[in-house]
């Protein structure tokens, strides 16, 4: 009853509070996240959402980045080295560095 429940409810949940969650870096509700779609067997949505996010991030720097201008360059370089570093955290320490959230 319990993985009913929640599969009809898990996409609801990624569309209203998964960005945030890994922008405020939410490690402890991120993890609490990742054990309830293993648990359900709802990694499907939940990798989904985490190759979206960090596509749609990087994509974001991207935009802003002029290659006319090194100081733009600069800028954008370390904003990929920092939002790597969150990526890193968050598959390490939330989602206990699986390899199927790893390859998203």
């Amino acid at each position: 009853m319990e993985k009913v429940l929640i599969s009809d409810h898990f996409q609801a949940i990624l569309e209203r509070g998964y960005h945030e969650l890994i922008s405020t870096q939410s490690i402890d509700l991120l993890r609490l996240l990742f054990d309830l779609a293993m648990s359900t067997n709802l990694m499907g949505p939940l990798k989904k959402f985490w190759a979206g996010y960090t596509r749609t991030q990087v994509s974001d720097i991207l935009k802003v980045i002029d290659p006319l201008k090194s100081s733009s360059i600069t800028i954008g370089i370390k904003k990929i080295l920092d939002f790597k570093d969150l990526t890193d955290r968050v598959s390490k320490e939330a989602f206990g560095g699986h390899e199927e959230m790893k390859a998203a």
